[in-house]
Protein backbone atom coordinates (compact mmCIF):
# COMPACT_ATOMS: atom_id res chain seq x y z
CA UNK A 1 0.00 0.00 0.00
CA UNK A 2 2.79 2.41 0.90
CA UNK A 3 4.68 1.65 -2.31
CA UNK A 4 1.53 2.12 -4.38
CA UNK A 5 1.31 5.69 -3.15
CA UNK A 6 4.97 6.23 -4.05
CA UNK A 7 4.83 4.90 -7.61
CA UNK A 8 5.31 8.39 -9.10
CA UNK A 9 8.43 8.90 -7.01
CA UNK A 10 9.72 5.49 -8.07
CA UNK A 11 9.42 6.52 -11.72
CA UNK A 12 12.09 9.17 -11.18
CA UNK A 13 14.61 6.31 -11.28
CA UNK A 14 14.01 6.20 -15.07
CA UNK A 15 16.54 9.01 -15.24
CA UNK A 16 19.29 6.48 -14.48
CA UNK A 17 21.61 5.49 -17.32
CA UNK A 18 21.68 1.77 -16.53
CA UNK A 19 19.24 -0.20 -18.72
CA UNK A 20 18.63 -2.96 -16.15
CA UNK A 21 17.69 -0.38 -13.51
CA UNK A 22 15.26 1.24 -15.92
CA UNK A 23 13.68 -2.11 -16.78
CA UNK A 24 13.21 -3.10 -13.14
CA UNK A 25 11.71 0.32 -12.44
CA UNK A 26 9.15 -0.16 -15.21
CA UNK A 27 8.31 -3.67 -14.00
CA UNK A 28 7.84 -2.43 -10.44
CA UNK A 29 5.66 0.49 -11.50
CA UNK A 30 3.46 -1.88 -13.49
CA UNK A 31 2.95 -4.03 -10.40
CA UNK A 32 2.12 -1.06 -8.18
CA UNK A 33 -0.20 0.89 -10.50
CA UNK A 34 -3.82 1.29 -9.42
CA UNK A 35 -6.92 2.92 -10.84
CA UNK A 36 -5.97 6.10 -8.92
CA UNK A 37 -2.51 6.36 -10.42
CA UNK A 38 -2.91 4.84 -13.89
CA UNK A 39 -3.58 8.13 -15.67
CA UNK A 40 -0.54 9.84 -14.20
CA UNK A 41 1.61 6.78 -14.83
CA UNK A 42 0.65 6.54 -18.49
CA UNK A 43 1.19 10.27 -19.03
CA UNK A 44 4.70 10.08 -17.54
CA UNK A 45 5.61 7.02 -19.63
CA UNK A 46 4.20 8.66 -22.76
CA UNK A 47 6.30 11.79 -22.20
CA UNK A 48 9.35 9.64 -21.49
CA UNK A 49 8.79 7.76 -24.75
CA UNK A 50 8.52 10.99 -26.73
CA UNK A 51 11.73 12.27 -25.11
CA UNK A 52 13.65 9.08 -25.88
CA UNK A 53 12.46 9.06 -29.49
CA UNK A 54 13.43 12.70 -29.97
CA UNK A 55 17.05 11.94 -29.00
CA UNK A 56 17.16 9.36 -31.85
CA UNK A 57 20.48 7.76 -30.85
CA UNK A 58 20.93 4.96 -33.40
CA UNK A 59 24.56 3.84 -33.40
CA UNK A 60 26.89 2.17 -30.95
CA UNK A 61 26.13 0.38 -27.67
CA UNK A 62 24.22 3.38 -26.33
CA UNK A 63 22.02 3.29 -29.42
CA UNK A 64 21.16 -0.35 -28.79
CA UNK A 65 20.30 0.45 -25.17
CA UNK A 66 18.03 3.30 -26.24
CA UNK A 67 16.19 1.09 -28.75
CA UNK A 68 15.74 -1.58 -26.07
CA UNK A 69 14.54 1.05 -23.61
CA UNK A 70 11.95 2.25 -26.13
CA UNK A 71 10.70 -1.31 -26.40
CA UNK A 72 10.37 -1.61 -22.60
CA UNK A 73 8.49 1.69 -22.43
CA UNK A 74 6.04 0.60 -25.14
CA UNK A 75 5.62 -2.81 -23.52
CA UNK A 76 4.84 -1.24 -20.14
CA UNK A 77 2.28 1.11 -21.67
CA UNK A 78 0.82 -1.87 -23.55
CA UNK A 79 0.35 -3.92 -20.39
CA UNK A 80 -1.02 -1.00 -18.37
CA UNK A 81 -3.60 -0.15 -21.04
CA UNK A 82 -4.80 -3.73 -21.27
CA UNK A 83 -5.55 -3.57 -17.55
CA UNK A 84 -7.15 -0.12 -17.80
CA UNK A 85 -8.68 0.16 -21.32
CA UNK A 86 -9.91 3.71 -20.71
CA UNK A 87 -6.31 4.87 -21.29
CA UNK A 88 -5.99 3.39 -24.78
CA UNK A 89 -7.40 6.40 -26.62
CA UNK A 90 -4.88 8.61 -24.79
CA UNK A 91 -1.76 6.71 -25.87
CA UNK A 92 -2.66 5.59 -29.40
CA UNK A 93 -1.54 8.84 -31.15
CA UNK A 94 1.87 8.78 -29.43
CA UNK A 95 2.37 5.08 -30.04
CA UNK A 96 1.39 5.30 -33.72
CA UNK A 97 4.08 7.91 -34.19
CA UNK A 98 6.64 5.27 -33.18
CA UNK A 99 5.69 3.37 -36.35
CA UNK A 100 7.43 6.00 -38.47
CA UNK A 101 10.82 5.75 -36.73
CA UNK A 102 13.39 4.24 -39.08
CA UNK A 103 15.69 3.23 -36.18
CA UNK A 104 13.70 0.05 -35.64
CA UNK A 105 14.80 -1.04 -39.13
CA UNK A 106 18.04 -2.22 -37.54
CA UNK A 107 16.24 -4.48 -35.04
CA UNK A 108 15.04 -7.67 -36.71
CA UNK A 109 14.67 -9.71 -33.52
CA UNK A 110 10.94 -9.05 -33.19
CA UNK A 111 11.67 -6.97 -30.05
CA UNK A 112 11.53 -3.55 -31.69
CA UNK A 113 9.34 -0.80 -30.27
CA UNK A 114 7.44 -0.48 -33.57
CA UNK A 115 6.57 -4.18 -33.64
CA UNK A 116 5.41 -4.04 -30.02
CA UNK A 117 3.16 -1.11 -30.95
CA UNK A 118 1.64 -3.24 -33.72
CA UNK A 119 0.94 -6.06 -31.25
CA UNK A 120 -0.70 -3.55 -28.93
CA UNK A 121 -2.89 -2.12 -31.72
CA UNK A 122 -3.91 -5.59 -32.88
CA UNK A 123 -5.01 -6.68 -29.42
CA UNK A 124 -6.71 -3.37 -28.66
CA UNK A 125 -8.86 -3.57 -31.80
CA UNK A 126 -9.71 -7.20 -31.22
CA UNK A 127 -10.66 -6.82 -27.55
CA UNK A 128 -12.29 -3.37 -27.67
CA UNK A 129 -14.41 -3.14 -30.82
CA UNK A 130 -15.61 0.40 -30.07
CA UNK A 131 -12.02 1.70 -30.38
CA UNK A 132 -11.50 0.25 -33.86
CA UNK A 133 -12.46 3.33 -35.95
CA UNK A 134 -10.17 5.61 -33.94
CA UNK A 135 -7.21 3.21 -34.06
CA UNK A 136 -7.56 2.51 -37.79
CA UNK A 137 -7.79 6.24 -38.48
CA UNK A 138 -4.51 6.84 -36.63
CA UNK A 139 -2.75 3.95 -38.38
CA UNK A 140 -3.83 5.29 -41.77
CA UNK A 141 -2.64 8.76 -40.81
CA UNK A 142 0.92 7.55 -40.21
CA UNK A 143 0.94 4.69 -42.74
CA UNK A 144 2.46 6.61 -45.71
CA UNK A 145 5.39 7.70 -43.50
CA UNK A 146 6.42 4.17 -42.45
CA UNK A 147 9.94 3.32 -43.62
CA UNK A 148 10.38 -0.07 -41.95
CA UNK A 149 9.38 -3.12 -44.01
CA UNK A 150 8.51 -5.22 -40.96
CA UNK A 151 6.29 -2.54 -39.48
CA UNK A 152 4.71 -1.98 -42.89
CA UNK A 153 3.86 -5.69 -43.02
CA UNK A 154 2.32 -5.67 -39.55
CA UNK A 155 0.20 -2.57 -40.15
CA UNK A 156 -0.87 -3.89 -43.54
CA UNK A 157 -2.10 -7.07 -41.87
CA UNK A 158 -4.00 -5.07 -39.22
CA UNK A 159 -5.82 -3.00 -41.82
CA UNK A 160 -6.52 -6.03 -43.99
CA UNK A 161 -7.95 -7.87 -40.98
CA UNK A 162 -10.01 -5.08 -39.41
CA UNK A 163 -11.10 -2.70 -42.20
CA UNK A 164 -14.78 -3.56 -42.60
CA UNK A 165 -16.69 -0.51 -43.85
CA UNK A 166 -16.58 0.69 -47.45
CA UNK A 167 -14.95 3.93 -46.33
CA UNK A 168 -12.17 2.08 -44.51
CA UNK A 169 -11.59 -0.31 -47.42
CA UNK A 170 -11.42 2.49 -50.00
CA UNK A 171 -9.06 4.47 -47.75
CA UNK A 172 -6.75 1.45 -47.45
CA UNK A 173 -6.70 0.91 -51.22
CA UNK A 174 -5.78 4.55 -51.71
CA UNK A 175 -2.90 4.26 -49.23
CA UNK A 176 -1.78 1.01 -50.87
CA UNK A 177 -1.21 2.80 -54.17
CA UNK A 178 1.16 5.17 -52.37
CA UNK A 179 3.36 2.46 -50.85
CA UNK A 180 3.30 0.17 -53.91
CA UNK A 181 3.70 2.68 -56.72
CA UNK A 182 2.48 2.42 -60.29
CA UNK A 183 1.39 -0.97 -61.62
CA UNK A 184 2.13 -3.14 -63.52
CA UNK A 185 5.46 -2.84 -61.73
CA UNK A 186 7.52 -4.63 -64.39
CA UNK A 187 6.23 -2.48 -67.26
CA UNK A 188 6.90 0.70 -65.29
CA UNK A 189 10.41 -0.44 -64.39
CA UNK A 190 11.25 -1.36 -67.99
CA UNK A 191 10.02 2.04 -69.14
CA UNK A 192 12.22 3.69 -66.51
CA UNK A 193 15.29 1.70 -67.57
CA UNK A 194 14.59 2.38 -71.23
CA UNK A 195 14.21 6.09 -70.56
CA UNK A 196 17.46 6.29 -68.59
CA UNK A 197 19.35 4.40 -71.29
CA UNK A 198 18.06 6.75 -73.99
CA UNK A 199 18.98 9.84 -71.97
CA UNK A 200 22.49 8.54 -71.21
CA UNK A 201 23.12 7.64 -74.86
CA UNK A 202 21.95 11.06 -75.99
CA UNK A 203 24.20 12.82 -73.47
CA UNK A 204 27.22 10.73 -74.47
CA UNK A 205 26.58 11.43 -78.14
CA UNK A 206 26.27 15.15 -77.45
CA UNK A 207 29.37 15.40 -75.27
CA UNK A 208 31.61 13.14 -77.34
CA UNK A 209 30.49 14.25 -80.79
CA UNK A 210 29.71 10.68 -81.83
CA UNK A 211 26.58 8.90 -82.90
CA UNK A 212 24.06 7.54 -80.36
CA UNK A 213 24.95 4.00 -81.42
CA UNK A 214 28.66 4.32 -80.76
CA UNK A 215 28.07 6.43 -77.65
CA UNK A 216 26.39 3.48 -75.92
CA UNK A 217 29.81 1.78 -75.77
CA UNK A 218 32.78 3.00 -73.73
CA UNK A 219 36.46 2.04 -73.72
CA UNK A 220 37.90 0.72 -70.47
CA UNK A 221 41.54 -0.03 -69.51
CA UNK A 222 42.05 -3.53 -68.15
CA UNK A 223 44.56 -4.59 -65.45
CA UNK A 224 47.25 -5.47 -68.02
CA UNK A 225 47.02 -2.11 -69.78
CA UNK A 226 45.03 -3.25 -72.81
CA UNK A 227 41.71 -1.76 -73.92
CA UNK A 228 38.31 -3.44 -73.67
CA UNK A 229 34.96 -2.30 -74.97
CA UNK A 230 32.09 -2.05 -72.48
CA UNK A 231 28.52 -1.47 -73.54
CA UNK A 232 25.06 -1.54 -72.01
CA UNK A 233 24.82 -5.20 -73.02
CA UNK A 234 27.95 -6.25 -71.14
CA UNK A 235 27.09 -4.15 -68.07
CA UNK A 236 23.64 -5.62 -67.53
CA UNK A 237 24.23 -9.02 -68.99
CA UNK A 238 26.06 -10.51 -66.02
CA UNK A 239 23.35 -13.05 -65.17
CA UNK A 240 21.51 -13.27 -61.90
CA UNK A 241 24.24 -11.41 -59.96
CA UNK A 242 23.75 -8.35 -62.12
CA UNK A 243 19.98 -8.50 -62.04
CA UNK A 244 18.43 -5.59 -60.23
CA UNK A 245 21.83 -3.79 -60.02
CA UNK A 246 21.78 -1.60 -63.13
CA UNK A 247 23.63 1.71 -63.06
CA UNK A 248 21.53 4.34 -61.32
CA UNK A 249 19.33 1.87 -59.43
CA UNK A 250 20.80 2.94 -56.10
CA UNK A 251 19.60 6.49 -56.81
CA UNK A 252 16.03 5.43 -57.54
CA UNK A 253 13.66 6.46 -54.77
CA UNK A 254 11.01 3.76 -54.58
CA UNK A 255 7.86 3.48 -52.45
CA UNK A 256 8.54 1.33 -49.39
CA UNK A 257 6.63 -1.78 -50.51
CA UNK A 258 8.09 -1.67 -54.01
CA UNK A 259 11.56 -1.22 -52.51
CA UNK A 260 11.02 -4.34 -50.40
CA UNK A 261 10.14 -6.36 -53.51
CA UNK A 262 13.20 -5.15 -55.42
CA UNK A 263 15.33 -6.05 -52.39
CA UNK A 264 14.00 -9.63 -52.51
CA UNK A 265 11.70 -9.36 -49.46
CA UNK A 266 8.40 -10.89 -50.59
CA UNK A 267 6.80 -11.52 -47.20
CA UNK A 268 4.99 -8.14 -47.23
CA UNK A 269 3.62 -9.09 -50.66
CA UNK A 270 2.29 -12.38 -49.23
CA UNK A 271 0.57 -10.51 -46.39
CA UNK A 272 -0.86 -7.98 -48.84
CA UNK A 273 -2.23 -10.75 -51.07
CA UNK A 274 -4.04 -12.36 -48.14
CA UNK A 275 -5.31 -8.96 -46.97
CA UNK A 276 -6.75 -8.19 -50.40
CA UNK A 277 -8.81 -11.39 -50.34
CA UNK A 278 -10.17 -10.47 -46.91
CA UNK A 279 -10.98 -6.95 -48.07
CA UNK A 280 -12.83 -8.31 -51.08
CA UNK A 281 -15.00 -10.43 -48.76
CA UNK A 282 -15.93 -7.39 -46.64
CA UNK A 283 -16.37 -5.19 -49.73
CA UNK A 284 -18.81 -7.68 -51.24
CA UNK A 285 -20.68 -8.15 -47.95
CA UNK A 286 -21.19 -4.40 -47.42
CA UNK A 287 -22.48 -3.86 -50.96
CA UNK A 288 -24.87 -6.80 -50.63
CA UNK A 289 -26.16 -5.42 -47.33
CA UNK A 290 -26.82 -2.07 -48.98
CA UNK A 291 -28.41 -3.70 -52.08
CA UNK A 292 -26.12 -1.59 -54.25
CA UNK A 293 -27.06 -1.19 -57.93
CA UNK A 294 -24.73 -2.77 -60.50
CA UNK A 295 -23.49 -5.11 -57.78
CA UNK A 296 -21.68 -7.57 -60.05
CA UNK A 297 -19.91 -4.78 -61.93
CA UNK A 298 -18.61 -3.26 -58.69
CA UNK A 299 -17.47 -6.62 -57.32
CA UNK A 300 -15.77 -7.58 -60.59
CA UNK A 301 -14.01 -4.22 -60.72
CA UNK A 302 -12.70 -4.48 -57.15
CA UNK A 303 -11.63 -8.10 -57.60
CA UNK A 304 -9.85 -7.20 -60.84
CA UNK A 305 -7.90 -4.43 -59.12
CA UNK A 306 -6.84 -6.81 -56.32
CA UNK A 307 -5.84 -9.48 -58.84
CA UNK A 308 -3.82 -6.97 -60.86
CA UNK A 309 -1.85 -5.99 -57.74
CA UNK A 310 -1.10 -9.61 -56.81
CA UNK A 311 -0.28 -10.63 -60.40
CA UNK A 312 2.00 -7.61 -60.78
CA UNK A 313 4.00 -8.59 -57.67
CA UNK A 314 4.23 -12.23 -58.79
CA UNK A 315 5.37 -11.16 -62.26
CA UNK A 316 8.10 -8.97 -60.76
CA UNK A 317 9.34 -11.86 -58.63
CA UNK A 318 9.63 -14.09 -61.69
CA UNK A 319 11.67 -11.66 -63.80
CA UNK A 320 15.42 -11.05 -63.79
CA UNK A 321 15.18 -7.33 -63.00
CA UNK A 322 15.10 -8.01 -59.25
CA UNK A 323 18.04 -9.01 -57.08
CA UNK A 324 16.39 -12.25 -55.88
CA UNK A 325 13.58 -14.28 -57.45
CA UNK A 326 10.51 -15.11 -55.38
CA UNK A 327 10.83 -18.41 -53.50
CA UNK A 328 8.34 -21.25 -54.15
CA UNK A 329 6.60 -20.94 -50.77
CA UNK A 330 5.81 -17.25 -51.19
CA UNK A 331 4.80 -17.85 -54.81
CA UNK A 332 2.35 -20.60 -53.82
CA UNK A 333 0.73 -18.44 -51.13
CA UNK A 334 0.28 -15.49 -53.47
CA UNK A 335 -0.96 -17.73 -56.27
CA UNK A 336 -3.55 -19.25 -53.93
CA UNK A 337 -4.84 -15.75 -53.09
CA UNK A 338 -4.98 -14.89 -56.78
CA UNK A 339 -6.90 -18.11 -57.46
CA UNK A 340 -9.31 -17.38 -54.60
CA UNK A 341 -10.19 -14.00 -56.11
CA UNK A 342 -10.56 -15.52 -59.55
CA UNK A 343 -12.81 -18.45 -58.57
CA UNK A 344 -14.56 -16.76 -55.61
CA UNK A 345 -15.54 -20.08 -54.12
CA UNK A 346 -17.69 -19.30 -51.03
CA UNK A 347 -16.00 -22.00 -48.93
CA UNK A 348 -12.53 -20.69 -49.72
CA UNK A 349 -13.51 -17.07 -49.11
CA UNK A 350 -15.06 -18.09 -45.79
CA UNK A 351 -11.64 -19.34 -44.67
CA UNK A 352 -10.14 -15.88 -45.20
CA UNK A 353 -13.10 -13.94 -43.84
CA UNK A 354 -14.33 -15.98 -40.87
CA UNK A 355 -12.04 -18.83 -39.88
CA UNK A 356 -8.91 -16.65 -39.83
CA UNK A 357 -10.67 -14.23 -37.47
CA UNK A 358 -11.74 -17.10 -35.20
CA UNK A 359 -8.13 -18.26 -34.92
CA UNK A 360 -7.07 -14.71 -34.08
CA UNK A 361 -9.65 -14.52 -31.29
CA UNK A 362 -8.36 -17.80 -29.86
CA UNK A 363 -4.77 -16.57 -29.96
CA UNK A 364 -5.57 -13.28 -28.22
CA UNK A 365 -7.62 -15.04 -25.56
CA UNK A 366 -4.79 -17.50 -24.88
CA UNK A 367 -2.40 -14.59 -24.29
CA UNK A 368 -4.61 -12.83 -21.73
Amino acid sequence: RILQDLVMDILRILGASDLDVRKKTLDLSLELVTSRTIEELVNILRKELVKVCSTNTSSGPSGNDERTYRFYLVHTIYQACMRYPEMISTVVPSLCEILTYEDDQENNSGQGAGEEVCRFLREAIQRFEHLKPMILEKIMEYYPSIQNKEILRHTMWIMGEFCSTLEEINAFMSLLRQVLGAIPIVDEELRRISGETSEESALLAKDGGVSATSAAAARRVTADGTYATQSAFTVSGGGSDAAGKRPGDAKVKRPILQAALFAGDYLPAVVLSSSLVKLYCRYAARHREQHSPNLETKLNSFAAECMLIIASMIHLGKTDIVAHAINPDHFDRMWFCLKALSDRNPKVLNIFDTICRERLVEMVQSQE
